[in-house]
């Protein structure tokens, strides 16, 4: 794992730099699409993609909160509302079937996840959030101790389903984004203290080789 100190200003050319790259090899490629506090960040990279490369792309997501399709609090209604330019991609987000219950939602994207990993170059992108989770994995959540790829779990806030801690180091490239002084916390539990993923599920991006958390706070400088 490497911390490297960009602007966030940045964070969009360093993400579509990362796309691009795997999609000029002319193979599948798959972007692990992020919600929250990485939306603009993802609509930016997309927007630098030239569309052309596009028709190898292949848009999943890390987590979505459970509901009918579209529903308000939905990332990928979210992201889509914020300006997200599918171009020539294919998009397979995981709220699909407005009748399917959450473990059978769970169940498919968990049966999708893998067969993206198996058949595709895979690239995560990842916000984390002040409590310490990553994608829709909550500390001292089902989903720490998951052993499928994916998991559907009901929690405080929202009924959930998320990709797991396996399908996150089976992934060929994990790019992670956090800027800004509330995530300092996060960034120096990670970087100097040692946590169990069941505590702080961040700490997994440790045992990731392919990792890179960019931030505006920490690590070596990155000339973009």
């Amino acid at each position: 794992m490497r911390f490297i100190k960009i602007e966030q200003k940045e964070a969009a050319g360093v993400l579509a730099e990362t796309l691009q790259s795997a999609l000029k090899q002319s193979v599948p490629v798959t972007w692990f699409l992020s919600g929250g506090s990485n939306i603009d960040i993802t609509i930016a990279a997309m927007e630098q993609l030239p569309e052309e490369l596009t028709k190898n792309l292949i848009l999943a997501q890390v987590d979505e909160r459970y509901g009918s399709v579209g529903h308000p609090d939905s990332n990928w209604k979210q992201l889509l509302d914020a300006g997200l330019n599918i171009k020539q991609a294919r998009a397979m987000p995981i709220l699909h079937d407005p009748e399917l219950p959450l473990i059978d939602t769970a169940a498919i994207t968990a049966k999708m996840t893998g067969e993206l990993i198996k058949r595709t170059y895979t690239i995560g992108q990842f916000g984390v959030g002040s409590d310490y989770h990553i994608a829709g994995i909550k500390p001292d959540s089902p989903a720490c101790i998951a052993r499928d790829l994916a998991v559907g779990y009901e929690w405080t806030d929202f009924k959930r389903i998320t990709i797991t801690f396996d399908a996150i180091r089976q992934m060929n490239r994990v790019l992670t984004f956090m800027f800004g002084e509330t995530k300092k916390p996060v960034l120096d539990s990670l970087m100097n203290e040692h946590h169990q993923p069941l505590a702080q599920p961040v700490q997994i991006l440790k045992s990731i080789d392919s990792s890179v958390v960019y931030n505006d706070q920490l690590g070596e400088e990155l000339t973009v």
